[in-house]
């Protein structure tokens, strides 16, 4: 199980980040998003489960306005764990292990994931924006902005699987 100071910590310094978001069409990050949280949690794939772990600061906490905690959930199949964090554009999973090591069970999830996050969007009483897939990794240089892959919606379980792999391979080359 992640702790909430490894949360902390991985919140910070991830290896890999997915965020589903909300991005206008020149992509930027919209606030729409904070409506859906509970249900995505209800009902999670197989033998997956969510343990809400606390509130943690995010990255974008530095910013004027940005200092107010989100929710953060362990997910876990019992072998894998992943770090769910709650933004107003969206929800950004990050992976608590090595890239090397993100396995199909992973990417399995992940895919349910982003079915499951367009399901509870589209049950909104307002019409959200679509959906977009950011994914980041890391740079050897701490100091340098993270490889972003974004890809606008609309965008299938296959291509995100495809370009979840295309940045572990990122990551692993670093």
């Amino acid at each position: 199980m992640i702790t909430l100071d490894e949360a902390r910590k991985l919140e910070q310094a991830a290896p890999l980040r997915i965020k589903f978001a909300s991005l206008d069409p020149h992509g930027n990050l919209l606030s729409d998003s904070n409506a859906g949280y509970p249900q995505f949690f209800t009902h999670l794939l197989g033998n997956w489960h969510a343990v809400q772990i606390g509130g943690i600061e995010t990255r974008d906490a530095s910013r004027p306005g940005h200092g107010e905690l989100h929710r953060a959930w362990d997910v876990s199949n019992g072998e894998l764990n992943l770090l769910a964090v709650e933004h107003e554009t969206g929800i950004e999973l990050i992976a608590a292990i090595g890239v090397g090591i993100v396995t199909d069970a992973a990417v399995g999830f992940l895919r349910w994931a982003w079915r499951q996050w367009r399901e509870v969007r589209s049950d909104l009483p307002y019409p959200p924006v679509s959906s977009s897939v950011v994914i980041e990794v890391p740079r050897e240089d701490p100091d340098a902005p993270p490889v972003r892959i974004v890809v606008g919606s609309p965008v299938t379980d296959d291509e995100l699987a495809r370009y979840v792999r295309l940045a572990v391979a990122t990551a692993q080359s670093n």
